[in-house]
């Protein structure tokens, strides 16, 4: 079974958008960067205008996005991760949220891991 994502473009396009700049407004107030706060905060927005499970198919992506995010040539050389927000982290829930059997469960339990 494969998975196929359930945002169109512009929904993808958007959710980077807001990953990015909250990421370069954390810089910019030269604080640490906490991943799984930004998930948690993203996903209680989502949830609240539409429901858990479009919540938790934006959030899938996330992880991807923040370490993409982080090694862009703008982030890289001065964005602080958060401690729990490391690359490694982000690596393995980014696995667990696009796992084909169970991705959509992890992360809306994710909300307890987020």
């Amino acid at each position: 079974m494969n998975i196929s994502c359930a945002l169109s473009s512009s929904q993808i396009k958007g959710l980077f958008k807001y990953v990015y700049k909250t990421m370069s407004e954390t810089l910019a107030a030269k604080q640490s960067f906490n991943a799984n706060e930004t998930m948690q905060v993203l996903f209680n927005k989502i949830e609240s205008n539409e429901d858990a499970d479009t919540a938790a198919k934006f959030l899938q992506v996330v992880p991807k996005m923040i370490i993409v995010a982080t090694i862009s040539k703008e982030l890289v050389s001065d964005l602080k991760l958060d401690k729990d927000s490391s690359l490694d982290s982000l690596r393995s829930l980014l696995g667990k949220f696009l796992n084909e059997t169970d991705g959509l469960l992890e992360t809306q339990i994710g909300r307890a891991h987020v």
